[in-house]
């Protein structure tokens, strides 16, 4: 009978010491997925931080300098809006390239939120430039700096690509005459657009809208459309331009039928601009 209750007991123990490992095995766990549960929630919490502190400076009219070749803050901000006439620095790029290798981070821009894209996407040399309200305009997104939408890398075809760029990457529900208010501008005069037509710059391009017909889909090739080129308003092929230099006799002036730039292809373009 003691010999009964020996081997009860010694086999209560034994269960007793499974369910004390197990029990620690368990609380082992519930502390991983507690600190791993901390670690997500800090995240959000830094990330919602990131999209109120955004949205304020967007809805305070703030434009972001998000490389070393954009614009000062100072110029940026200057009065006058759109009438405001901002220099071009040619010494810029030399300026941002020096940055970029101390950093270690050439050939790249980085973004305030820290996202590392391939630096043409907002390369002072590869502008998208309109003409609204009988102004030359560079235009680039203020939130983020680009000047060409990143998947796939297709540079803005004038105000209309800007639009689909902040409906992909910033604020999907936003009508199009909100984002013409959130806009990167910066006016350039005759000579500034003579300069990078003329190849200065390696690719530009040159759009003519009409702020009226922002909100509608126009008729190919009809002032105002959304890839209305200068070739097909102002001169026959081979002729000069109304921006002042001259067209290539073979270029291209079906702006639907232009591949899109990519990355892979960008080094090999032959024409130096693209509508």
């Amino acid at each position: 009978m003691a010999e009964e209750r020996s081997d009860d007991t010694s086999e209560a123990c034994l269960e007793l010491g499974r369910l004390l490992e197990t029990r620690s095995r368990l609380q082992k766990k519930k502390n991983a997925l507690e600190k791993s549960l901390t670690t997500i929630v800090d995240a959000i919490e830094a990330n919602d931080k990131q999209r109120t502190d955004l949205l304020e400076n967007v809805n305070s009219g703030a434009l972001f300098k998000t490389t070393a070749k954009s614009p000062s803050l100072a110029a940026q901000a200057a009065p006058g809006g759109v009438g405001t006439q901002l220099p071009v620095d040619s010494t810029d790029n030399n300026k941002s390239e020096d940055t970029a290798q101390e950093n270690g981070d050439a050939g790249y821009s980085v973004l305030a939120n820290h996202q590392r894209i391939p630096d043409y996407l907002n390369e002072e040399r590869y502008p998208t430039i309109v003409l609204l309200n009988q102004q030359w305009t560079e235009i680039r997104c203020s939130i983020c700096g680009a000047n060409a939408r990143n998947s796939p890398y297709t540079f803005f075809r004038g105000i209309h690509g800007l639009h689909n760029h902040i409906v992909a990457a910033h604020h999907p529900k936003m009508p199009l005459d909100d984002a013409m208010e959130l806009f990167t501008r910066r006016i350039l005069n005759a000579q500034d657009v003579d300069r990078i037509g003329n190849g200065q710059s390696p690719l530009v391009k040159i759009t003519k809208v009409y702020s009226e017909f922002h909100g509608t889909k126009r008729p190919r090739h009809l002032p105002g459309a959304p890839g209305w080129s200068l070739a097909d308003a102002s001169s026959p092929r081979g002729e000069v331009s109304a921006a002042g230099w001259s067209q290539p006799a073979a270029y291209e002036r079906d702006v639907e039928d232009e591949e899109d730039m990519t990355s892979s292809r960008l080094g090999s373009r032959k024409r130096p601009w693209v509508v």
